[in-house]
């Protein structure tokens, strides 16, 4: 079952911190497992965004920026409202240091849904 799969990493995930690991610090066996399973999952369900933006997630916690990225453009030129994709790619962006992206793609955030700025994350990136 897809949904029960994507709760387990989703579990997995909230032991891996929410920012990138440094490059000198081992990977958490939590990103481990939940990257394990992602992986299987976007092999076997191509068209679920949800594991695809997950493992994407995933891949910047464990400093794998262009990965990241990589998936998350993918995700994104499935469902340009896809807004949580948008907003993992402007955090990608801003850990990058390139911050005219990052606030354009905020931007596109915010296009795609209004919601997004009633969203902490909003405001993190933000500033």
């Amino acid at each position: 079952d897809l949904d029960f799969l994507l709760q387990i990493c989703e579990e997995y995930m909230q032991h891996c911190g929410t920012v990138p690991i440094m490059k000198s610090e081992p990977t958490p066996a939590a990103c481990i497992q939940a990257e394990d399973i992602l992986g299987r999952l976007v092999e076997l369900v191509q068209g679920s965004l949800a594991s695809k933006c997950l493992l994407a997630r995933c891949k910047f916690l464990v400093n794998d920026f262009e990965s990241a990225r990589f998936i998350i453009e993918k995700v994104i030129k499935c469902d340009k409202n896809y807004s949580q994709a948008q907003l993992l790619l402007a955090r990608i962006y801003l850990f990058e240091e390139n911050y005219s992206q990052a606030t354009s793609t905020l931007e596109a955030a915010i296009a795609a849904s209004f919601e997004v700025r009633g969203m902490p994350i909003y405001y993190l990136i933000k500033a």
